[in-house]
């Protein structure tokens, strides 16, 4: 992870750009349960049953969860065809093996995994990228924003997960001001 590699201070990074980063997993699923709760009461339901059945290979869940998705993750309208391609093709083993069935639900090795301790030790400039609709919502962008030192932090009003994605003129003219 860019976190881990960066707190090491290897001699070639000079500068660093997280883009809706995993900083705590405990942490990032509590929000997504906060999140659920932004979404219409069936789909969270539905979403909520599934993983505590154990079942998110279930159709129903699957529907639900893209409408999670569509709200925290891409916004785009219509779901970029890309991504759903990207979704339909993806081979999920290794992802379900380290994360779990979905961004909103972790039941894999990585469940524990912290950053926090360690985000102090990032000694680059360091630019936070986020959406205000980001499923690393604003309470685990301001840790992060506060944790690491000298840190800038830009949040995309209009944007998701993919705010390189969703808006991408003021995303790239932001990363090009930050590495000039």
């Amino acid at each position: 992870m860019d976190i881990e590699y960066a707190g090491k201070k290897p001699a070639p990074l000079r500068r660093l750009i997280l883009s809706s980063p995993l900083i705590d997993s405990k942490l990032w699923v509590k929000e997504a349960e906060r999140l659920k709760d932004k979404l219409p009461q069936e789909v969270a339901a539905t979403m909520r049953e599934h993983e505590q059945a154990g079942t998110t290979d279930a159709n129903e869940y699957k529907r639900a969860y893209q409408v999670f998705k569509e709200t925290f993750v891409c916004r785009k309208k219509p779901y970029p065809e890309m991504w759903q391609r990207a979704d339909d093709e993806a081979g999920l083993e290794v992802y379900n093996t380290m994360w779990g069935p979905s961004e909103a639900h972790a039941t894999g090795v990585l469940k524990e995994w912290t950053a926090i301790g360690r985000l102090s030790q990032i000694s680059v400039p360091t630019l936070l990228l986020s959406g205000r609709y980001d499923e690393a919502t604003p309470a685990q962008m301001e840790i992060a924003a506060r944790s690491i030192p000298g840190a800038k932090w830009r949040v995309f009003e209009h944007s998701s997960h993919a705010a390189n994605y969703e808006e991408p003129e003021a995303y790239l003219d932001v990363v090009d001001k930050f590495l000039s």
